[in-house]
Parts: structure tokens; C-alpha cells; sequence
């Protein structure tokens, strides 16, 4: 929370009279400096303990597979760069539509990296309600899990003409993404510029929920 900052709890139905809602507010208990970002958390993890296992992967049934955080902290890099040179643009909204799996780890701190925005939506959502929320935070990109995810944003694409699509499916875009930068160029000094400019108060998350 940035200096100064107050955690404000509002509960009710904003839709209702003034007289139903209650709202509270607190001060932080934690100030984080103003030139910190999340990205300091998996940076900062990497340099006290390289070689700790941060995910588990299942390759195959029953056999799975550690990842470093120094392991993950490259492919963040590598994908970071890989978006970067896919156009993403700081402050820019990429859409996610998938189930949770490691990969959205992935690509969302490769996202930060890259001093783009993350944009969560449900893989349950239907059609309308995958305009809504791209068209609702501006986004730019949508990287979609299934073919049937592909199918229902294909339904209102027209209707979303910012976005263009990345696909989370066989064969791996996310390493096609990795390779766009040449592999001479320092993954550090790809992203280090987008991360320098990044701050404790700038957008991380457009979070939006429906029924």
C-alpha cells in the first residue's frame, strides 16, 4: 500500500440509498516505499534463495517437475521480452481467460515485468460477459486457454476491436512469444526499463466480476 495510503471497506449495494451503506477506514499497517513494485517480491526471493522450488509441474501423471525461482524469474524475463516485442506497451490491458494453472503465474508476473496491466476473466464467462469486461478495461490483448474460449470471444470479437488474440494452447504460443526478441539481447536489459518506470500506485490488476 503506498504511503499514506487507507484501506477504505464499503458494504452494500451502491444501487440503494445512502442510509444502506456502511463504509470504514483503516490505515495501513504496511507502507511500501513509492518506487517498489510487485516485481521487487520475485526479484528479491531469487537473490535470498535461487535455487528454492517456487511451483511443481505435472508433466505426467504422478511425475512432476520443480521450478526454481531462479528458473521461473528466466522465463518471466524471456515472455516478458517476448510481450514487449508483441507491441505491449506500458499501462497497456492484456485479458486472460483460463483455469488456474501455472502458466498464469507465468504470465502474469510477465506482464508486470513488462509494465502491462492483468486482466483476469473467468473460463466460464460467456460471450457477453468476455466483451464486458475487454471492453470495460480497454485491453489490447486476450490470451485464451481452449478452443472453446477461442470460439466464444470469436462471437464477439467484432465488438472488441482493441483486442488482438494470444492463444495459452498446443502448439505453445507463450514459447513462440520468448523467442521474438533475439536471443543476444540481455533478458535483464529488456525488461529492466519497463520495470524501472513501474510504481507501489500504478494499476497492477483490472478485476471485474459479474453474475
Amino acid at each position: 500500500m503506498p504511503a499514506g495510503g487507507v484501506l477504505t471497506i464499503v458494504i452494500g449495494n451502491p444501487e440503494k440509498t445512502e442510509s444502506k451503506m456502511r463504509s470504514y477506514e483503516l490505515p495501513s499497517l504496511v507502507v511500501s516505499p513509492s518506487t517498489e513494485n510487485i516485481t521487487d517480491l520475485l526479484i528479491q526471493r531469487v537473490k535470498k534463495t535461487p535455487g528454492i522450488s517456487l511451483f511443481g509441474i505435472e508433466d505426467t501423471p504422478g511425475t512432476w517437475r520443480d521450478v526454481s525461482a531462479q528458473a521461473f524469474l528466466e522465463q518471466v524475463q524471456d515472455l516478458a521480452r517476448g510481450f514487449i516485442a508483441a507491441g505491449i506497451k506500458p499501462g497497456d490491458a492484456v485479458a486472460l481467460m483460463s483455469r488456474t494453472r501455472y502458466e498464469w503465474a507465468l504470465i502474469d508476473f510477465a506482464l508486470w515485468f513488462a509494465g502491462a496491466v492483468s486482466v483476469p476473466i473467468y473460463e466460464t464467462s460467456a460471450p457477453a460477459q468476455i466483451e464486458w469486461v475487454l471492453a470495460d478495461s480497454e485491453a489490447v490483448a486476450l490470451i485464451v486457454e481452449t478452443k472453446d474460449h477461442q470460439d466464444r470471444f470469436e462471437k464477439i470479437k467484432s465488438n472488441t476491436p482493441l483486442v488482438k488474440q494470444l492463444r495459452l494452447k498446443k502448439p505453445a504460443p507463450l514459447e513462440v512469444l520468448m523467442i521474438l526478441q533475439p536471443s543476444s539481447t540481455p533478458r535483464v536489459q529488456q525488461v529492466s526499463q519497463r520495470v524501472a518506470n513501474f510504481f507501489t500506485e500504478d494499476l497492477l490488476i483490472f478485476q471485474k466480476t459479474h453474475s
